[in-house]
């Protein structure tokens, strides 16, 4: 199976790759088994438009979640632009891996958590990187950002986890659960990094 590289934002953009696999995943128009697989970022609907180039169809079959707590389509709609997406597809996909039907559509953010640097951006002590490309929702505007402010980022990580974010959305209101992903390092008894944060367990 193919695996999406760690890119900067610029080349990701460009980028879908889809990988022949086996199996009986879902159950959609195109017989829930799933042909391909594939990473990309959400830019755009109808049914579902991943690096500009690539339309999957959702159907009353595709299985749709968010940081792993299942959604509807018309939620994926509302939160789904900018985000990084994995990509099940059926066995209808085409011969260039444009088109098809989705079987699951899997959603990610990185990192949910307080804002703990403004210069440069840090959400939970990772290097959180902004471009023209990122989508910003709600009309956030970063330089309004104070430490403390709860973030929701979606994106790639590069080898030191620094974010090329690709969707930034301030949460109003605290959230239950923060979110944390990222090679682990210095770990010890009773704590371990993940890029510059500390995890005591």
């Amino acid at each position: 199976m193919a695996i999406l590289g760690r890119l900067p934002l610029g080349l990701i953009a460009g980028l879908f790759l889809l990988a022949s696999c086996g199996g009986g995943i879902g159950g959609t128009g195109s017989g829930g088994k799933v042909a391909a697989t594939g990473t990309g970022t959400v830019t755009g609907f109808g049914s579902i438009i991943v690096n500009d180039t690539r339309t999957f169809q959702i159907d009353g079959n595709t299985r749709i979640s968010l940081d792993d707590t299942p959604i509807s389509e018309a939620q994926l709609r509302t939160a789904g632009l900018g985000l990084v997406v994995k990509i099940d597809v059926g066995t209808d996909v085409n011969a260039d891996f444009t088109s098809g039907t989705a079987v699951t559509i899997d959603a990610e953010n990185l990192v949910k958590g307080p804002v703990t640097g403004t210069d440069p951006l840090q959400v939970l002590g990772q290097d959180v990187v902004v471009t023209g490309d990122t989508v910003l929702a709600g009309g956030l505007v970063i330089a309004d950002l104070a430490v403390g402010d709860i973030l929701e980022v979606s994106g790639y990580a590069s080898a030191a986890n620094v974010i090329q974010a690709t969707r930034i959305e301030l949460k109003a209101d605290p959230i239950p659960t923060w979110k944390l992903t990222g090679p682990v390092s210095n770990v010890t008894a009773n704590t371990f990094d993940i890029g510059m944060q500390t995890i005591a367990f």
